[in-house]
């Protein structure tokens, strides 16, 4: 005889509620919050919102079965909302995109836009980075303090710009990217707050910013598709490669609103980089770099076996980052290079 006995499914970890105190990190700053409930619950956390609960997954192996081998069991553009369905921020932000599309709609797209990156292309840019980023340090004079999260957002943006739409950083398409942008206004604040539908609607500052930068970046981005267009898209540029693509079943085009769609979707990929968590950049150099580096086995934790490589600050790096430019303790290998607490 073979006795069977009915478990209830059991909730991943994570918070009973989320509290009074996390909404700021929650809605200003989403990349923190996250970052510190996946350290302290690990890398499957469920996050209670009013009327859903969200599942943080950030562990690698899952990730690439959500994102790729079982993708299509997971939607991208929708969130259940009471009854029915509506539209992600984003969705609000990138239209139907390859990022916020699924189904029939992104498997064309996923077609039409996947030969744009082969490794060739791609290798086709390196002169163009480079030229670009040697312009930018030709800026920095010797003695003089640079602002480096300042400049390599403007690299970042110098780069996109002239890879999607093939204008320079001086330009009004530029400045316009740099300034319209919706960052984290509107929509994309209010998502994950209770009574986030109702505030997205309301006339708040946040809100006219982003239905305003939105409007401003179609201006833009409809005017080059125009252009593209009318000369008879034969540049390298993405935007213009976009304008080339047929489908391989149909011969048809994209639509000048789908172009839109992608093109800002890359440009969000590719310029909105530097709203990182201090986790994600401690880890960055540490963990991740030693992965990179293959010297997992060597550094980038503090294990016994393992080089004894430490650096000690005054402050907090998880709560302000810049309390790495701090260090107090400074030890590699051992030896003690900096000792400021004798």
């Amino acid at each position: 005889m073979v006795n069977t006995v009915s478990r209830a499914p059991r909730l991943m970890p994570g918070p009973a509620r989320i509290p009074i105190s996390a909404l700021p990190d929650l809605t200003r700053r989403p990349p923190f919050f996250f970052a510190r409930m996946s350290e302290q619950y690990g890398p499957f956390v469920r996050v209670p919102v009013p009327g859903r609960a969200l599942h943080l997954v950030s562990d690698p192996e899952a990730i690439q079965e959500v994102l790729v081998t079982a993708s299509r069991f997971y939607s991208n553009d929708i969130l259940p909302g009471g009854r029915g369905r509506r539209q992600t921020p984003l969705t609000m932000l990138l239209g139907q995109g390859l990022l916020t599309s699924d189904g029939d709609l992104h498997r064309r797209q996923r077609r039409l836009i996947q030969p744009l990156f082969h490794r060739q292309r791609i290798a086709s840019y390196t002169d163009s980075f480079v030229r670009i980023s040697r312009d930018v340090a030709m800026r920095w004079r010797d003695g003089a303090e640079v602002d480096m999260l300042r400049e390599m957002v403007l690299l970042t943006l110098a780069v996109v710009t002239r890879t999607i739409f093939d204008v320079s950083i001086d330009s009004r398409v530029a400045d316009t990217i740099r300034t319209a942008m919706p960052r984290n206004d509107g929509p994309l604040r209010y998502a994950l707050m209770p009574a986030g539908q109702m505030l997205a609607r309301l006339p708040l500052p946040s809100n006219i910013r982003f239905w305003r930068g939105r409007a401003a970046l179609d201006e833009v981005v409809f005017r080059l598709i125009s252009e593209r267009r009318l000369s008879g898209a034969r540049g390298g540029d993405l935007l213009s490669l976009l304008l080339q693509a047929r489908d391989a079943g149909t011969g048809e085009p994209m639509d000048d609103r789908q172009v839109r769609d992608e093109a800002l979707t890359l440009l969000m990929a590719g310029h909105d980089t530097d709203d990182v968590a201090p986790l994600g950049a401690i880890q960055a150099g540490t963990l991740n770099g030693a992965k990179v580096l293959g010297w997992q086995g060597q550094i980038g934790a503090l294990k016994p076996g393992m080089l004894a490589d430490i650096v000690a600050v005054s402050g907090n790096p998880l709560v302000d980052i810049k309390a790495t430019s701090d260090a107090i303790f400074v030890m590699r290998s051992g030896t003690v290079y900096k000792n400021d607490r004798r």
